[in-house]
């Protein structure tokens, strides 16, 4: 008797003590489905099953115990070569969505790295004070990039000690100040700002210097206010105003 595989549509020969064993019961022995033979008997003078009679007896059984069948060669259906076509391409897609999903990684990657490189850039100088092992490597980024780690500007860590303003010579006047930086690290230095005031304490005129103007001569700007360090200056300038009763200083980034 012949049989065909509904799964894959393999033909083959069954005897009936085989099929009696089981109940008609066999596993395909090309794709391993199992079926019920007896509903898939075929017509054994059927134009499609020629040469059965010439063919081997069935596979001995599996270890489920359900008796195999062994196909008659050359009596493949239609369908066992769509099996055997169709499964490239679906492979070929699944290839594709991976390669996606690895670019999609890719470009995911890059992009919370370039967001990273960003948040250190804006915050270099914040990361160099919290982390000071971080400057050289800062420093070479920046040298890179083209920009610059500057000393921090904490103006709230600055405070002026002590200061005394007295008349000098010839219309000038003489100012006379202790400045503090508190802060842990070193800083830029900062501006100060001379108002001189009348009785009404009413700003007269206002003058800004920058350090480089108040500095004793030879001092390293570049290098900054030390960390918890004092500054004195003795500075004379030029009024350039006449009635002033007081005078204000202060410091700040600008």
């Amino acid at each position: 008797m012949l049989t065909r595989c509904p799964a894959c549509g393999t033909v083959f020969r069954v005897a009936a003590l085989q099929l009696k064993a089981k109940q008609g019961k066999v596993r395909c022995g090309q794709c391993r489905h199992g079926f019920d033979a007896l509903a898939t008997l075929i017509d054994q003078e059927s134009p499609a099953t020629p040469a059965a009679e010439d063919q081997t007896e069935p596979l001995p059984a599996p270890p489920d115990d359900t008796p195999a069948v062994e196909p008659i060669a050359g009596q493949e259906s239609a369908e066992r070569f769509e099996t055997a076509v169709w499964p490239p391409p679906e492979v070929e897609v699944a290839a594709k969505d991976r390669s996606h999903a690895w670019i999609w990684v890719v470009a995911t990657l890059a992009a919370l790295l370039f967001l990273l490189l960003q948040a250190v850039m804006q915050f270099r100088t914040e990361l160099s004070i919290l982390f000071p092992d971080t400057k050289p490597a800062l420093r070479q980024v920046c040298k890179l990039l083209g920009c610059e780690l500057a000393l921090p500007r904490k103006a709230d860590f600055l405070g002026i000690e002590a200061s005394d303003l007295h008349p000098g010579p010839a219309g000038q006047i003489l100012l006379a100040a202790t400045l503090r930086n508190r802060a842990p690290f070193a800083q830029t230095y900062p501006d100060l700002e001379l108002t001189l005031t009348d009785t009404a304490d009413q700003p007269l005129i206002r003058k800004v210097l920058a350090p480089g103007e108040y500095l004793p001569k030879g001092t390293d700007i570049a290098a900054g206010f030390a960390a918890n360090n004092e500054l004195a200056l003795n500075l004379t300038l030029q009024a350039g105003v006449q009635g002033s009763a007081g005078y204000r200083i202060y410091l700040f980034y600008p």
